[in-house]
Parts: structure tokens; sequence; C-alpha cells
């Protein structure tokens, strides 16, 4: 699902870890409760060295307006993994321009 999202914009997603300059890993729980199914998702990215570069839990978050009762919850975490990896990596590019600038 996670291919669906930003990060095929921003990343090459391989299908071998041999392949990868990093690896993704996590957990995804999900919970049926009053009808609804309710995900919550455990992320890291490791580095192909096994160097730890970035992780982030997600949890239930409302959707507001007509269509949030039938938005997928796992879908949600899906975005919320793409836009928090995407946001990580953003952040590092700042980071990193401003050490070049010195």
């Amino acid at each position: 699902m996670l291919r669906a999202e930003k990060l095929s914009e921003y990343f090459t997603v391989v299908d071998k870890p041999e392949e990868a300059d990093a690896i993704l890993k996590g957990v995804l729980s999900t919970q049926l409760a009053e009808g609804t199914t309710k995900a919550r998702t455990s992320v890291s990215l490791l580095a192909a060295d096994g160097h730890h570069l970035w992780s982030d839990d997600f949890g239930v978050r409302w959707v507001w307006g007509p269509a949030s009762r039938c938005r997928d919850s796992i879908k949600l975490r899906a975005e919320d993994v793409a836009n928090g990896l995407y946001g990580a990596w953003k952040k590092s590019m700042k980071s990193n321009q401003k050490t070049t600038d010195k």
C-alpha cells in the first residue's frame, strides 16, 4: 500500500533488500470496534548497514467530512507513514543544506 502513496513520488521503492539504500520495517495492528476497523502502525527506517535513520508510531486519528465514515484506516496509516517519512527527509535535506552553506 505504501507504493501507492507519496513514497513512489520521492523515493525509489525496490523489491529486494540488497538493492536498497535503506529498509523500512514495521508492524501494523488492527482492531475491529463498533463496526469499524482501527489501525495503528510503528515503523523504522534502517540504513543498509543497520544504522537507525528514522522511526515513528501512528495511531488512530480523526478524519472529518462526509467521507470520514468510509475511509480505510489501514490506508490512512499508509498515508501517515508516507507523509512522516517524506517530512523527515525534507527536514534532513534542510539540515544538510545549512551544514553545506557554512
